[in-house]
């Protein structure tokens, strides 16, 4: 039985030998392969936002340059409105070929509105109010004040 005992034992303790070689061995190897791919994951991660980096900054010169053009247009378009309200809205600082002075409107705008049975046309201030008849109505009464009879 001490044969048998032995070599149980010896395959036994050349087995665990074998495990704990087989992972400290794997541990090592992984180890390596790990930080090689970290390595290589950072190193792309870095070119991914050093990519977008550049197209943001892109992005924002596209953007001074469209904004630096869209700035000249407006100086242009309001130094043309000015020549343009200078030149048609003070027509008397030009030489008009017609001289003579049109005539002042003196007329107040009419009231083209149609007009009810009372005369007043439905733009004036008291169309279509009604106004309270003199029997259905009291006056309302005086308050005294306090203190007085």
């Amino acid at each position: 039985m001490e044969i048998e005992s032995v070599l149980w034992i010896t395959g036994l303790t050349g087995f665990i030998t074998g495990l704990v070689l087989g992972s400290a061995l794997y541990h090592l190897l992984r180890g390596r392969h790990t930080g090689v791919r970290a390595a290589t994951r950072l190193s792309a991660q870095e070119q991914a936002i050093d990519a977008y980096r550049k197209q943001v900054a892109r992005h924002l010169d596209t953007s001074t340059e469209l904004f630096d053009r869209l700035t000249d247009s407006w100086r242009d378009l309001q130094s043309h409105l000015a020549s343009g309200t200078r030149t048609l809205c003070f027509p008397e600082k030009l030489h008009s070929v017609d001289d003579s002075p049109s005539p002042p409107l003196t007329e107040p705008p009419r009231d083209y509105a149609p007009r009810n049975e009372s005369g007043e046309g439905t733009l004036s201030e008291g169309f279509r109010i009604n106004k309270p008849s003199g029997s259905n109505r009291q006056a309302p009464e005086k308050q005294n004040a306090p203190g007085s009879v």
